[in-house]
């Protein structure tokens, strides 16, 4: 199945009333205006998203466009800072005046952004941001692709109460605000699920050396350890200095986007292996053409795509979607139409639900992670797995889990 070749059987028949009534209602070209840090610290996210938008629009357009006429992107740079982001989002509304807002990368620039937007009632389609109370406001008109935050830890305790049975754990985070209050809540969320908390270490970010942290931790020999660290130095050495010292928990977790680096595979190697992470895409998932994306990302950039450009690639073709499916492009029929959204995407299948505090959320599982012989395979939930967990260190004398699925196919 292709995304070009979905059908509208309606639009024969509508065609002609388009073109008298519709059509002078549009600009010459359907603004879509997108909101992305492309300066700053998470410039190379914002650029790997930006580059998925315009590479699903190109496809778009060379497809006809919006009833004939092009998507025109109107991107526009946070920085990752709010204020920038609430300058940004005035300009796309009032003087460039956008159709509809995608985009969204950071939670404390999108909860800025967001609040003008459904002042206005201008539909915003945000496809990264995961704080959970973004979709918890009962805003109408603010829309979420991705996963929010609370999603990461359910993966991660219904893995441990179902496969890993741990007892107990041992924490080593950053001395950093985040560090401490991550640290916090992990703790809070693992006393719920009756495991007991061994050793808690901080270290300072930057140092080369973390041996005696780790020497401390081996010696109250937990069960999991889990990892909180945001730079790649820093996140490389702890694996590396914890198997150099023999430290032999069941599972070794990165709590951190971090982990799920392909640089974190090139830098840490053999050290990385059998380390668990959190990640939120695959193109290994059974998701519609996401191999097939993955494929052409690689040849139009010559970079490979993590989920930032899976997120960015959907959201743009949910955009699509939802414009063409509307009765009119105002924003009203815009917001219906992206309410009533049912679209498979490389990211997995799009529809926007309520559910527990949220509205307007699409629910899709996060996704366990393990490195296994150089690939980041899942391992939970199971029904998406592509390889069975492996006990932390895995010997080479034998297989230290379960028997592996057969691989799911080399891309």
């Amino acid at each position: 199945m292709n995304y070009l070749s979905n059908k509208y059987p309606v639009f024969a028949l509508i065609f002609l009333l388009f073109l008298l009534f519709i059509r002078p209602l549009m600009a010459d070209d359907v603004k879509v205006g997108l909101l992305l840090p492309l300066t700053g610290k998470l410039a190379s996210f914002g650029e790997m998203e930006k580059n998925a938008f315009l590479m699903a629009a190109e496809e778009i357009n060379a497809a006809g466009g919006i009833y004939g006429e092009n998507m025109r992107l109107i991107i526009e740079d946070t920085a990752g800072i709010p204020a920038n982001g609430q300058s940004a989002v005035k300009k796309l509304i009032f003087q460039d005046k956008v159709l509809i807002l995608g985009g969204g990368y950071s939670s404390s620039v999108t909860w800025k952004t967001m609040t003008l937007a459904q002042k206005q009632e201008v539909p915003f389609l945000i496809n990264t941001s995961s704080a959970d109370k973004i979709t918890e406001r009962g805003n109408e008109y603010i829309f979420r692709l991705n996963q929010p935050a609370s999603g990461y830890f359910e993966v991660f305790a219904s893995f441990i109460k179902k496969e890993l049975q741990a007892k107990n754990f041992a924490i080593v985070h950053e001395d950093t605000p985040f560090g401490h209050s991550r640290s916090n809540t992990i703790i809070q969320q693992l006393n719920r699920l009756n495991l007991t908390l061994v050793i808690k270490c901080d270290y300072t970010p930057g140092r080369t050396d973390h041996r005696a942290i780790l020497e401390n931790i081996r010696d109250k020999q937990p069960e999991l350890l889990y990892l909180i660290s945001n730079d790649m130095n820093d996140a490389v050495l702890l694996v590396n200095q914890a198997r150099e010292i023999g430290l032999t928990p069941k599972l070794i977790v990165g709590g951190t986007y971090t982990f799920s680096l392909p640089e974190f595979r090139k830098n840490a190697m053999k050290g990385s292996e059998d380390v668990c992470t959190y990640i939120l895409w695959s193109p290994f998932l059974p998701y519609i053409e996401s191999r097939l994306f993955f494929k052409k990302y690689i040849e139009h950039y010559q970079v490979t795509p993590d989920y930032h450009a899976a997120q960015a690639y959907s959201a743009m073709y949910v955009i699509r979607d939802a414009l063409l499916r509307s009765k009119t492009l105002t924003s009203t029929d815009i917001r219906d139409a992206l309410s009533k959204t049912n679209l498979d995407t490389v990211f997995g299948p799009v529809k926007f639900i309520s559910y527990n505090k949220k509205t307007q959320q699409n629910r899709l599982p996060v996704l366990l992670g393990q490195w296994q012989k150089g690939r980041l395979e899942i391992i939970w939930p199971r029904k998406l797995a592509s390889q069975n967990f492996q006990i932390y260190p895995r010997r080479e004398e034998s297989t230290g889990g379960s028997a592996a699925i057969q691989p799911s196919g080399e891309l």
